[in-house]
């Protein structure tokens, strides 16, 4: 990235008087003044470069900078961090109160920031907000703050993706529920662990659908949702986007209806719910009910599933898509009622590593920052494949790297913020980690849970005592017999006593373990991330830096090791 730092050119009295007012300022005696106290704004902006503008000259010494006003030009699309960019020439900036800064863009599509020194030790806002509500121009009050502006909207941990502008991956199961719903007139359910990415997907399919010209209705289920408040929000949104639709009104006068929330009345029953929903021929509608098993009625899951079994046997043009958090899909409608067949089933299991890879390859498109080959491969074994965690890892290390002023994240800075991760992630979990480690206080059964937390898994997550006596040569040093193996894992699987983290279960392949919550891998990782030999598990797991991925554990590892 290239920065050029000015400073204004000041006439000579003025300089002269500046030079008297120093000397007192110091006593005379060479001491420290007020600008050798103020943190140097020129350091943050790399090498400076030289053809300065007329009436500005080029800044070489940071202590010459420290009381100063800088004039810093950086560019503030993404190409910023293209080199050789040219960046134009630099605009004189109004002035501004200490500590702040003015952004500007030029003709060239540059910034112009007036960086002032900041003698106050109170951190402030990086990015300006409601610039339209105060009718001022859009003015980032720092470089940290111009690209935090463009991470932040890519790297969301705290909040699902909104459009396909910000999402990637999961195109396979994209597809798959797009079809449902186009060719076969089928509802979806979607369920996974919480964090990997349900509310994003479906964001993203009604988004798609909403661009095909279907009205989309969304709502998240809160406990105190009731029958009448899903009918009533159904009604309210569907009739506001219709009115707004060119034949809306012709629609509307066929119903010899004025607005579509008159069609029937929320609290009516079910039959007449679904003889009122089926006269809407000409509308073709996606019903979103996210969060769905955040529902504290268990009444009103029968009731949907009637409600979707009705609309089914009437050819009713309107689909439901309904995401939770559960185990399997058919769980989110409860297994006691009978399931109408017209339904697809869709589980989310960890991000594939091409997945992975393409969700970071995106980020650097967006934002302009890059990840180098360490961090890529810490990314990847870390987050197992976990999107909440994936999105953190990313979001804090890129943080950490423009932080530095650095546009390259390297392992450094994964590395540094995996314990901030564990706490983001699941605050809960990461502490009943810690008490379990505690409890036990045996170094060896942490070291099977670490390799435990390391071995490939199947598409269910699931994996044997022998993949773990296969890696344990090389990630422990030793050779650890399958039989010790068995009684350690036992210890974590409540048969000995204690909290159960794992459960196990008898296969054709003997005795198979899976994580009961499956962040609890992760936390373990990220809690153990200073032992965490890299290239060494990269080559146990088969991911290889062509982005290759075996879930099962290579054979022959062991003796390979």
């Amino acid at each position: 990235m290239l920065f050029r730092r000015y400073k204004r050119k000041k006439p000579a009295h003025q300089t002269s008087l500046e030079s008297q007012d120093s000397e007192q300022d110091s006593g005379g005696d060479g001491g420290p003044s007020l600008s050798d106290h103020a943190e140097s704004p020129s350091r943050v902006f790399g090498e400076a470069i030289d053809d300065a503008p007329a009436d500005f000259e080029l800044v070489e010494d940071d202590a010459e900078a420290l009381a100063e006003e800088v004039l810093v030009e950086a560019v503030a699309e993404p190409s910023i961090f293209e080199e050789g960019e040219d960046l134009g020439e630099p605009q004189q900036s109004e002035p501004v109160s200490p500590g702040g800064a003015v952004a500007r863009r030029t003709e060239t599509g540059s910034m112009l920031a007036l960086a002032e020194p900041r003698y106050s030790t109170i951190p402030t806002f990086s990015m300006s907000a409601n610039s339209r509500l105060w009718r001022r121009e859009v003015r980032d009050l720092s470089y940290i703050g111009e690209v935090t502006k463009l991470f932040r909207d890519v790297l969301t941990p705290t909040q699902p993706k909104r459009s396909t502008e910000d999402f990637c991956g999961r195109a396979e199961e994209i597809a798959e529920i797009i079809q449902a719903i186009e060719e076969e007139r089928a509802h979806t359910l979607i369920s996974s662990e919480a964090g990997m990415g349900k509310t994003s997907l479906a964001n993203v399919i009604c988004q798609l659908a909403q661009e095909a010209g279907y009205i989309v209705v969304r709502l998240t289920c809160s406990p105190g949702l009731t029958s009448a408040g899903i009918i009533r929000a159904i009604l309210e949104q569907m009739s506001d986007q219709i009115e707004a639709t060119p034949a809306g009104p012709v629609l509307l006068q066929q119903l010899g209806l004025e607005r579509l929330d008159e069609l029937v009345d929320p609290e009516a029953d079910l039959e007449s719910l679904l003889s009122a929903f089926a006269r809407l021929r000409e509308a073709q509608a996606l019903i979103l009910l996210d969060d769905f098993d955040r529902l504290a009625d268990t009444s009103l899951v029968p009731f949907v599933v009637q409600l979707i079994k009705g609309l089914t046997d009437r050819g009713a043009p309107m689909t439901f898509l309904v995401c939770g958090a559960a185990e399997r899909p058919e769980a989110l409608l409860g297994d006691s009622e009978p399931l109408p067949p017209s339904l697809y089933m869709c589980h989310l299991r960890a991000l594939s590593d091409q997945d992975v890879l393409a969700v970071l390859a995106h980020a650097e498109q967006r934002i302009g920052i890059r990840f180098d080959e360490d961090a890529r491969r810490a990314m990847r074994v870390l987050s197992r494949g976990h999107a909440a965690v994936l999105q953190w890892l990313a979001f804090l290390a890129t943080r950490s790297a423009v932080r530095r002023f650095s546009i390259m994240v390297e392992r450094d800075d994964v590395v540094e913020v995996c314990p901030e991760v564990a706490n983001r992630l699941r605050p809960g979990l990461a502490s009943r980690y810690e008490e379990i480690c505690a409890r036990r206080q045996s170094e060896w059964l942490e070291s099977v849970l670490f390799l435990a937390a390391l071995a490939p898994t199947d598409s269910s997550g699931e994996f044997t005592s022998n993949e773990l006596s296969a890696i344990a040569p090389s990630l422990l040093d030793q050779e650890v017999p399958t039989l010790s193996l068995h009684g350690a894992l036992s210890r974590f699987t409540g048969d000995e006593g204690g909290e159960a983290i794992l459960r196990k279960r008898q296969s054709r392949q003997g005795t198979v373990y899976s994580f009961i919550d499956p962040a609890m891998r992760v936390i373990v990782l990220l809690h153990n991330v200073s032992r965490l030999p890299l290239d060494e598990v990269m080559r146990l797991q088969g991911l290889d830096d062509a982005g290759s991925w075996t879930p099962h554990l290579l054979e022959g590892s062991a003796t390979s090791a």
